[in-house]
């Protein structure tokens, strides 16, 4: 191999026995509110989250289900002072009364196969850094999204260069999300061991996997029934 040249750095930094890192990121969050479990949600300020995201060498965060007021003030914020680097989903996609729903403000509902083409030009007027999907009824009210929903959502997040994030939390939704173009699960499998047509699908499509483990630590049902940690494996 051939020597490489060396060059004089242009700024020394005595680091005093410590190191430096490269920024770190959180590929899960929702700006202005706590992530913390139902009972006891509250909203933060978007200042509160940059500045501790920064304070704790998170240097790229990517909110994947916020309203324009608050994606405005996180704009605001990034002409005033140093911000994370912020990627966002803006709205998610859901089923009528789905996940998502909720928390108040307009979710893109998808009623029937015809919603999807108004609702996605909604979606890319907002210049999206990814698109969120979920496949969660919430409370049970009606079907989750369809799996050829689900595929046509991940079709045009292709064509549009848009990493496809899912939402979902059982082994067969994971599936579904995988076959259906996911190159991320949000949250993943939480109480099921899963199987290796799962991995076989993860690896080739080389999906990610965010776990949103902290999520889960704050949830009721884990903080008071252990569902998830106290399995081995």
């Amino acid at each position: 191999s051939s020597e490489q040249k060396k060059e004089d750095a242009e700024t020394v930094v005595n680091a005093k026995g410590q190191y430096a890192l490269p920024g770190l990121t959180d590929l899960h969050v929702h700006l202005g509110s706590s992530g913390s479990n139902f009972t006891e949600f509250q909203y933060l300020p978007v200042k509160a989250h940059f500045n501790s995201n920064l304070y704790l060498g998170v240097t790229n965060i990517v909110d994947l289900f916020s309203f324009k007021q608050t994606l405005d003030e996180a704009a605001l914020l990034k002409q005033q002072q140093l911000t994370p680097n912020l990627f966002y989903a803006g709205t998610l996609f859901t089923n009528p009364g789905g996940h998502g729903t909720q928390f108040g403000g307009q979710a893109y509902e998808i009623a029937k196969d015809e919603d999807i083409d108004a609702l996605w030009q909604q979606h890319l007027a907002t210049s999206p850094s990814v698109t969120k999907a979920v496949i969660e009824t919430f409370g049970g009210m009606g079907g989750s999204l369809s799996d050829s929903q689900l595929a046509e959502l991940g079709k045009r997040s292709k064509a549009a260069n848009l990493p496809y994030f899912v939402h979902v939390s059982t082994l067969d939704d994971g599936k579904r999300a995988l076959k259906a173009g996911a190159t991320a699960l949000a949250h993943g499998i939480n109480t099921e061991n899963v199987d290796q047509e799962f991995i076989d699908l993860m690896l080739a499509n080389n999906v990610t996997y965010i776990p949103t483990l902290a999520v889960y630590y704050n949830h009721h049902e884990e903080k008071h029934h252990n569902l998830i940690s106290e399995q081995s494996e």
